[in-house]
């Protein structure tokens, strides 16, 4: 195996990275090179801080690796069998009929969605206000996902979801991170708690599956697309099949957007000159009418500006995926069973691929630099065959939502202290980010 921190002798490095994961994976690569081992009590992992190694796992592995179920078993309940957790045949089969709700047409209508309901989002907002911009961004983009993915308006029984969903991730990031678990089944407090919520998720689902298929009403979203959906063999997606997909692509792709977000607004407000200059792209943007998806073409900075934001600060900033057999990577036989792990927030910090990394740089994103970058030196959606099926749709929705937002209010983030991210399984501010809004003139 390759080198790595000796660890606790019987916990390994859990402790190390219960209490700072982020610091921890960045001192692998600082102390030991492009690939570590480690363990987590008793779990073995690899961890790869080098793009052309990284492709290996993510193209030439991708018959051989699967997405790691020993952390993602946690989330298990909420994802059942849904495209982020198959894998084979049945993964691919999945992959292939959930695709077309991504088509250059379905994104038509859910730009014009995107852009109607952040205006809508908006008008509850008090002029010259305090406002909680990681509770404002998540709301909005939990009324996206609903509308966009299930053609429905936010209700207190979607809230109810949201929270739900919240619960769940929490008690399964404590499980990540503890040495042992009781299993899920034994009638404890916590695990009451997560059958409940639980519960409160799949009675909303299946509701919504149920009633849409009875009404036979067809929508551009993402829901009447995968129930027309057809395999090779005619036959269509059971009510569980719906179910795991509906759940994975609103669990994967709310939240990822809302945090992404927040980073961007962190960012904007700590750095003037990249705002002012933003902010003058958006002002030259037509003033009859709303954003349109054509608009995001020429919007060449701000595109910038939304890559940079999520180098600094990927919404995923872990991959992991694990060996059902030996593999090789680079000189090492890795054994089955071992997880191994890329991270984009150790990556997109390498002084190797990025001149001054810890820099909020929008300008460094030329044609040219995008040219010479590797290819997995940028990974804020993933790779390879597995790259998440509605990155398209997420950088979209980050885009419209940022500019039609900038339109009409500027928003100024003036903390005293430092925002830490914190990182469950998607990274996020460890507290509330307040921001002081001002509504611009006309």
């Amino acid at each position: 195996m390759p080198p790595g921190p000796p660890g606790h002798f019987l916990f390994g490095s859990l402790q190390d990275f219960s209490r700072d994961a982020l610091g921890f994976y960045t001192r692998c690569a600082r102390e030991y090179g492009d690939i570590v081992s480690f363990r987590l009590a008793s779990k073995k992992l690899v961890f790869i801080n080098d793009p052309v190694i990284a492709g290996q796992v993510l193209l030439s592995g991708h018959e051989k690796l699967h997405r790691s179920t020993s952390f993602m078993k946690h989330y298990m309940g909420l994802l059942g069998n849904g495209i982020l957790v198959s894998k084979g045949a049945y993964w691919r089969r999945q992959r292939q009929v959930s695709a077309p709700p991504f088509s250059p047409a379905h994104m038509q209508a859910y730009a014009r969605d995107i852009v109607e309901i952040t205006c809508r989002h908006m008008d509850s907002w008090r002029e010259n206000s305090r406002l909680n911009v990681t509770a404002e961004m998540k709301s909005l983009m939990l009324r996206i996902a609903v509308k966009c993915f299930f053609n429905i308006e936010q209700t207190d029984e979607v809230k109810t979801v949201d929270r739900a969903i919240e619960q769940l991730s929490l008690i399964a990031s404590k499980r990540i991170r503890r040495p042992v678990n009781l299993p899920l089944w034994l009638p404890v407090p916590e695990n009451r708690e997560y059958k409940n919520q639980l519960n409160k998720i799949n009675n909303l689902v299946y509701g919504i599956i149920t009633q849409r298929q009875a009404s036979g009403i067809q929508y551009d979203d993402y829901l009447s697309a995968i129930i027309n959906a057809k395999y090779d063999d005619g036959s269509r997606m059971s009510a569980e099949q719906l179910r795991d997909e509906s759940v994975n692509i609103f669990f994967a792709g709310y939240e990822t957007t809302a945090m992404a977000l927040t980073w961007v607004w962190l960012l904007l407000s700590q750095h003037q000159s990249v705002l002012t200059e933003m902010e003058n792209e958006v002002g030259g943007l037509p003033r009859d009418r709303l954003p349109e998806i054509r608009d995001i073409e020429r919007l060449s900075f701000t595109n910038k500006v939304i890559k940079e934001s999520m180098r600094l600060y990927p919404a995923i900033w872990i991959l992991s995926r694990e060996a059902d057999q030996v593999f090789e990577l680079d000189n090492y036989k890795i054994p089955p069973g071992t997880i191994i792990t890329m991270s984009p927030w150790v990556m997109h910090r390498d002084a190797r691929y990025y001149d001054e990394p810890e820099l909020f740089n929008p300008h460094r994103w030329t044609g040219e630099f995008e040219k010479s970058l590797p290819r997995f030196a940028y990974l804020p959606f993933g790779g390879g065959p597995r790259i998440c099926i509605g990155n398209r749709f997420a950088m979209m929705a980050v885009v419209l939502a940022a500019v039609t937002i900038m339109q009409r209010y500027k928003i100024r983030i003036r903390s005293k202290r430092a925002v830490r991210p914190y990182p469950a399984i998607i990274l996020r501010p460890a507290s509330p980010v307040w921001a002081e809004i001002e509504r611009r003139p006309g």
